[in-house]
């Protein structure tokens, strides 16, 4: 059994699209993943499950909460090991001089084109650092998430894949739940 972490983009913000997060468990449940565990209300998801294809996870849950609910919903699941490798990779953590309140993760659909990957780095001109490495853009809002252009779409835009950001506090909490789940 393999541990995992989905990812959903765009539930419960601003009173759209309204997932509770008991009813996201039981919509694990259904799909016989075990140990269960959500993460505040932004549709964050720990779970065991027999299943080895991160995508036909992900499509899975989105089809559940299609049906149940109603709505679309992108969904990026990463096996324990990815995930771990997002921890680690990120080359802003550990300077001392960063302020790590301001600091997000956007897990990208897949590995991205390195030409567009290239050219939209080398095209930011604003106060927000990022970097790309592998499946994750890493990015520093000096000035706060709410200030930065590097949104969810923009990414999408640029690099024509599917995106989601959470908050370095929030990455690090989800990797502890999955580490407990591994243990």
């Amino acid at each position: 059994m393999n541990t995992y972490i989905s990812l959903l983009r765009g539930i419960n913000v601003g009173g759209h699209k309204s997932l509770p997060m008991e009813a996201l468990k039981k919509i694990c449940a259904s799909l016989h993943f075990q140990s269960v565990s959500t993460y505040i209300q932004s549709g964050n998801i720990v779970f065991r499950s027999d299943l080895q294809d991160t995508q036909e996870i992900s499509r899975l849950i989105s089809e559940q909460i299609s049906q149940i609910f109603g709505f679309d919903v992108y969904v990026v699941t990463l096996s324990y090991a990815e995930f771990k490798h997002v921890i680690s990779a990120n080359p802003y953590a550990s300077n001392i001089q960063i302020d790590i309140k301001n600091l997000y993760v956007t897990i990208l659909s897949d590995f991205p084109d390195k030409e567009k990957a290239e050219t939209f780095i080398a095209s930011n001109s604003e106060s927000s650092e990022f970097s790309i490495i592998g499946k994750a853009l890493y990015l520093y809002c000096p000035n706060g998430y709410s200030t930065t252009k590097i949104t969810n779409e923009l990414v999408e835009r640029k690099l024509k894949l599917n995106a989601t950001t959470r908050n370095w506090n929030t990455i690090t909490e989800l990797y502890k739940l999955a580490l407990q789940k591994k243990e």
